[in-house]
């Protein structure tokens, strides 16, 4: 469902499978009672990932050089875009939700740049009811 936009926005940040928002809430919830985190920590946490992933979907372009420079360390929309690109080589690219170091360390940064008319989107998956949608992630991917 997040992967099926074909063209990004700020909307685009919250839009997810219901079944991976509560995979994710449940092994978050067990990650702090185990480590016994505050739950001030937690909503400071949750707040900033929710602005940076707002951002990093968003239409915003700070301008070639800008961006450049700061995506070395910042997940800038431009890389993100990169990663809804429908190459899969580039959507199995760029998983950084905050810094972008961890893409160059973990070699998953694409060298694909954003172009205005990059596509975006899984094909095919905006003519989809929602019904099957939901079940696509559970296919093998042979099947799509």
């Amino acid at each position: 469902m997040h992967h099926r936009d074909t063209s990004l926005d700020v909307t685009t940040a919250v839009r997810f499978h219901p079944g991976e928002v509560l995979l994710s809430a449940l092994v978050r919830a067990l990650l702090i009672l185990v480590f016994a985190m505050p739950l001030s920590s937690v909503l400071v946490f949750e707040a900033l990932l929710l602005l940076a992933t707002t951002f990093h979907h968003s239409n915003l372009a700070l301008g070639p050089k800008t961006e450049a420079w700061l995506s070395r360390v910042i997940v800038m929309p431009g890389i993100h875009w990169v990663h809804h690109h429908d190459r899969q080589a580039d959507t199995d690219s760029n998983y950084a939700s905050i810094l972008s170091v961890w893409d160059h360390l973990f070699g998953s940064r694409s060298p694909t740049q954003r172009t205005p008319d990059m596509t975006l989107g899984v094909e095919g998956a905006d003519e989809l009811p929602l019904a099957r949608l939901a079940v696509l992630p559970f296919e093998p991917r042979s099947g799509r």
